[in-house]
Parts: structure tokens; C-alpha cells; sequence
């Protein structure tokens, strides 16, 4: 099995990265794209191949980004494939 570790930017930052194969589906007309990036969106949903993992500083702001990053809805997945 191999593991990738991804440290992601800020809250806002990280949920536009992590939708990024559901806009490139929905907005790049470009064919040769779209398989590439549904295989991405796969990869993300599939609760047996990939998890997140927040981790964070135990400071006021970044304690309150990761808070909102876990409440927040993703619009892409109904359940999310990482675990909180």
C-alpha cells in the first residue's frame, strides 16, 4: 500500500483543492480532463483508499479554521471520505 501526505493550505484554501475534480468535470470543456479528474474525485470518496487526518496548532485561529473545515459541508460528497 502506498501512503501519500498531503499538507493542505488554510481552511478556505483546502476546500477549493479538495473540490477541484468536481469543478474541472463541471467547467473545463476540455475532454481530455475530465477522466483525470473523475478518477481524482473516486480516489477522495472511497472511504477504503483515503482518509484525512486534521491535525493543527493548538492556537485560537488555526483550532477554529480546522473546526469550520470539519463542519463544513463538501458539496461533492454526501459522506465524506475522511475521518473526523
Amino acid at each position: 500500500m502506498c501512503r501519500l501526505i498531503v499538507d493542505l493550505p488554510a481552511t478556505g484554501h483546502a476546500l477549493s483543492f479538495l473540490d477541484t475534480p468536481r469543478a474541472v468535470q463541471a467547467h473545463v470543456p476540455h475532454r481530455a480532463h475530465r477522466p483525470r479528474a473523475e478518477r481524482v474525485q473516486r480516489l477522495l470518496l472511497d472511504h477504503k483508499r483515503c482518509e484525512m487526518v486534521t491535525i493543527t496548532l493548538p492556537e485560537e485561529l488555526p483550532v477554529n479554521e480546522t473546526l469550520e473545515l470539519l463542519r463544513r459541508p463538501v458539496r461533492w460528497a454526501s459522506q465524506p471520505a475522511w475521518s473526523w
